[in-house]
Formats: C-alpha cells, sequence, structure tokens
C-alpha cells in the first residue's frame, strides 16, 4: 500500500513494515509492526499519515509518533480494508483527504480536514441515492484527485468522478484514450 506525504513516498508492507526509499531503489524502515503495535496504513495528506494503530485511527508526521484520531460516527462503517485515499488542497489552503471504500455490501465515503483537531467525518447516505459510488464494482479502486474532481477507477470498465467532495458521484459515459491504448486487462474504458 503506497501514500505520498510531505513530499515522500510511504509503503505499508503486508508484514507490517512502514517504509521511505532511501534512494529510489533501496527501502528504508521507518517503523515496524512487531508484537505488541499493529499499524495498517490507510491515507495521507501533505503533512501527515493516517493509520490504524492497534485498532484505533491515528495520525503521524513521521510514522514513529501516532496520535489517536476520532471518528465523528459509528466505527463499523469506516472502510479499514478495501479502500482508496486522495487529498487536496483547498482554497483555504486547508487539506482535506477523502477516504472510500467497502465496508460489507455498502460503499462509505469519509473525509477529515487538516485545520484543527477535527475528527474523521462520515459523508452521510439517505435512503437509495443513485448517486452513491458503487465501490465493489470497480475492482482494486483508486481515487486520485485532477482537475478539481475526484476520480474512482479501477479494472472495471466504469470511471466515476465527483464534484463536490465525494458526496455525489457520476459515471463517466466516455473516455477517450490516445491512439493504440487500451485499458488493463484489454478491457474497454469508454461506458
Amino acid at each position: 500500500f503506497l501514500q505520498k506525504s510531505q513530499g515522500k513516498l510511504w509503503m505499508h508492507t503486508s508484514g507490517g513494515a512502514l517504509l521511505l526509499p532511501a534512494d529510489g531503489v533501496a527501502w528504508e524502515m521507518v517503523a515496524q509492526t512487531d508484537a505488541g503495535t499493529t499499524i495498517q496504513l490507510l491515507a495521507a495528506s501533505p503533512s501527515l499519515l493516517y493509520a490504524t494503530v492497534n485498532g484505533v485511527m491515528s495520525c503521524s508526521e513521521d510514522g514513529q509518533a501516532w496520535t489517536a484520531v476520532n471518528l465523528d460516527d459509528d466505527e463499523n462503517l469506516f472502510p479499514f480494508t478495501n479502500h482508496a485515499a486522495t487529498y487536496y488542497t483547498q482554497s483555504n489552503g486547508t487539506a482535506r483527504v477523502i477516504l472510500t471504500g467497502s465496508c460489507g455490501e455498502t460503499t462509505a465515503t469519509w473525509y477529515r480536514e487538516e485545520d484543527e483537531d477535527e475528527p474523521w467525518l462520515l459523508i452521510s447516505r439517505t435512503g437509495d441515492n443513485d448517486y452513491n459510488l458503487p465501490w465493489s464494482s470497480l475492482k482494486e479502486g483508486s481515487l486520485v484527485d485532477y482537475c478539481s474532481k475526484i476520480i474512482a477507477i479501477g479494472k472495471s470498465a466504469s470511471t466515476y468522478y465527483s464534484t463536490d467532495n465525494g458526496v455525489t458521484w457520476k459515471e463517466y459515459t466516455e473516455l477517450t484514450l490516445g491512439s493504440g491504448q487500451q485499458a488493463a486487462d484489454g478491457e474497454h474504458i469508454a461506458a
């Protein structure tokens, strides 16, 4: 699992190590999961890493010292697995981190603004919203901030975007790849 923060690329391995590249080829261990500590990297912003540390949502500047961060809603709705995250800088200069993923049969999208001690906030879903992100259908999805949109893309044939900070999502009805290009596994991107 890779995240970019503080101009560095951070990697969390399945064995529990948190790594930084020393020279672009060799990686150095920053933190290691041991018998008493479990770290799972979830997201990053320009200045902070976000992870669960012993099951508690936390943030860190250096990957070694972690501070607990609250969730404003039911922890059972937080996608600790099968998720993706991105961040962008708002017009007021504050970073906003968006994290979305599957919680059972439901897609949950959360965000955190880094202006104070704000908790992670769940973007509320009521009723049968036709504009929810169908995360599980994306197959190994990723999020990226691009051109004032949050784009969700995966190995499936569909790509979605949000222009309102992840509240609603719409499917791109047509994407054009350059001449001779195709999607992974020979799948089409255009819907």
